[in-house]
């Protein structure tokens, strides 16, 4: 499922970002692998969340369609309900770094996809060995959602 989460000319810049900063090494690198992680991460905050868990809908219906930024600045209720990447920050990013084409980049940031689950679906994740291994790919991901019973609707 894409999700296109970026606007053509973002997908672009931050695909080439990828592409270059790929090719540091050292020291250096890790300052390289922060910053594009928090870009990504700050992006997300202002992505519409188009599905949420069966079970955290239960919790708050009104959290489906709004961004988390929105959310947080409505001061809704989140208690007990986390905001989850589906396909962990870190595995993007590492994919990316290690692509060598922007055409790869492009369609590892399509997975990008945010959620809301609960604590206990959170936690089921990181119970099975879920939390970032077995996600690093959409593919991955939905496999790893379905053996946890996580249930993702529209």
């Amino acid at each position: 499922m894409c999700l296109n989460i970026f606007t053509a000319d973002e997908l672009q810049e931050i695909s080439e970002w990828f592409l270059i900063s790929g090719k540091f090494t050292g020291e250096g690198s890790k300052w390289i692998r922060f910053g594009l992680n928090k870009a990504l991460r700050d992006k997300t905050d202002f992505v519409v969340v188009k599905r949420i868990s069966k079970n955290a809908l239960t919790v708050n219906k009104e959290l489906l369609g709004l961004t988390r930024d929105q959310v947080r600045k409505n001061k809704m209720n989140t208690e007990g309900l986390v905001f989850e990447h589906i396909v962990p920050l870190k595995s993007v990013v590492e994919r990316c770094l290690n692509s060598k084409h922007i055409n790869e980049i492009k369609h590892i940031l399509a997975e990008m996809e945010v959620v809301w689950i609960t604590n206990e679906e959170n936690n089921a994740l990181k119970t099975k060995g879920f939390h970032i291994k077995e996600r690093e790919t959409r593919e991955k991901a939905d496999k790893a959602y379905n053996i946890c019973g996580i249930e993702l609707i529209k």
